[in-house]
This record gives C-alpha cells, structure tokens and sequence, in this order.
C-alpha cells in the first residue's frame, strides 16, 4: 500500500509515468514549450534572477525557463523524480538549475530568497488537503521577496461536473483496472477564496481555464500528449484567456463554469 506522497511519485519515476511530459519527444517538446513561454509570461513584470520551482517534477518547463533566468531551484519530494530531471537538465544543457529533495510544505530555503516563485499542478497532489495547500502556500509567500510573484495553477474546484467524473476515473482506474494512479483534491471556491484573503497578498489575479466537458477528464486519461494534440483545438478552452482575468482578492464566481482556477499573487 503506498504510505505517503513521497512514496506515490517514486512510483510514478519507477513506471516511467512521466514519459509524456516530454522527454525526447519532439512533438511533445514543441507544445510543452510553448506552454513554459505562457506561463513565463505569468511572473515577468519583474526583472527575474532567482525562481523557485516549488513541485519541480522533471523541471519540464524549467529547461525553457533557464535561458531567461540566471537560477532556478528546482524541490521535489521524490527523489527518483529528482533523478529524472537531472537526465532532462543534462540533456537540454541547463546548469543553471539546482534540485533539492523537500518538502513545499517545509522548504529548506530562507527567506526572501526568490524574485518569485511557481507552483504547477502540484497543490491538488499533496496530502491533507485543503489544510496542507495553505500551509505550502504560505511557505512559497515566505521565500519569495516583497514585489515578487508567486504563481500557481491547476487549482480543481468541486462544483465543477468534471470533477465528479475525474474522481469516478480515478476510482476505475485504480480499482478495478488495478493500476497506478496518483489522486487529485477539488477545492471548493469558498476555499480558495478564504485561502487567498489569510495571505494578506498585496494583488491575487484569478483566471481560469478548462476543457469542453466532459471531455477534460476522459481525455485526461489518454497517456499521450500527442494523442491529446489532435483533439485540443476543438475541445480545450482558451487557456490563457485574458476577458476573464479578474484582479481582485475575491473569486468571480463566473469561473466556475470552468474545470480549473490558476492564480497570479504579488506580494
């Protein structure tokens, strides 16, 4: 039985999970880049000389990201994950970036240490939720300087049909098929909305993206990206889509129509 959230990505680095992100796939590479160009766009206002990759995986789009960034450091809980991105980091010739086995709950870091900070589709993995996306949260704000951005996304709410139908996957996929699978949590908007107002952040900026439903956790299974690529122009929503970026400390709750909230903090 897997014990902790440690042990479950050990596991995943074991069963070559994360092949798809990348990793000599130049299809793959292609779309993942792109993607590391939008959200770089999330955290440069500022001039950037240290990031911090909070939940780093692979560092899939670090690799992009050191080209503009003098250092990235890059945590991770696991360390065969870890072990896999030093082959990626290898590989695309980036020695600015450093990797550290931790915690984001209980980052080794001091404070201030970051012009800004990112954190991608990690929160909803971590266990104890939604207590421990607070306590990360405000770890992340406390290594990052006053003026920096802290950057998260992937933020599920459970008011969306979608999650319903993820949770259902997940438990077939796992149950019955008897295959490995990591879980998910789905906030509840009231949550995030509470979680954003104890950071006491000078600006949070909402936006959100999604697939047409149901198709965002059917397709969700497919273990290819390029197997998703011939179906994202019609079923994905615009994900960056600036209309419904809201600066505000409280959540439009128009997003809701939407499968996933991403946030933008300045501090």
């Amino acid at each position: 039985m897997v014990k902790n959230v440690r042990e479950i990505w050990d596991i995943a680095a074991e069963k070559n999970l994360l092949h798809y992100l990348g990793y000599s796939n130049i299809l793959n590479e292609k779309l993942l880049k792109s993607i590391a160009k939008q959200n770089f766009k999330k955290i440069t206002k500022n001039t950037i000389n240290n990031l911090v990759d909070c939940g780093c995986g692979i560092c899939t789009y670090d690799v992009y990201w050191s080209k503009n960034i003098n250092r990235i450091i890059g945590i991770d809980v696991s360390p065969k994950i870890i072990q896999e991105a030093k082959r990626r980091i290898k590989a695309f010739d980036a020695w600015n970036i450093d990797l550290i086995v931790a915690d984001i709950c209980h980052l080794p870091l001091r404070k201030w240490i970051a012009d800004a900070a990112v954190s991608l589709g990690v929160l909803k993995h971590i266990p104890k939720n939604p207590y421990s996306t607070m306590k990360a949260l405000i770890e992340i704000c406390r290594i990052v300087k006053k003026g920096g951005k802290v950057y998260v996304n992937d933020l599920p709410h459970i008011f969306h049909p979608d999650a319903w139908i993820y949770k259902i996957g997940i438990f077939l996929y796992s149950k019955l098929l008897k295959l490995f699978t990591t879980s998910s949590y789905f906030y509840p908007p009231s949550y995030l909305r509470k979680l954003i107002l104890n950071l006491n952040v000078k600006e949070a900026e909402f936006s959100s993206y999604g697939w047409r439903f149901p198709l965002s956790s059917i397709i969700s299974f497919i273990p290819l990206i390029s197997l998703r690529i011939l179906l994202w122009r019609y079923f994905f929503l615009s994900q960056y889509d600036n209309s419904r970026k809201i600066k505000s400390k409280l959540i439009n709750w128009k997003l809701l129509q939407f499968h996933s909230i991403e946030i933008v903090l300045t501090l």
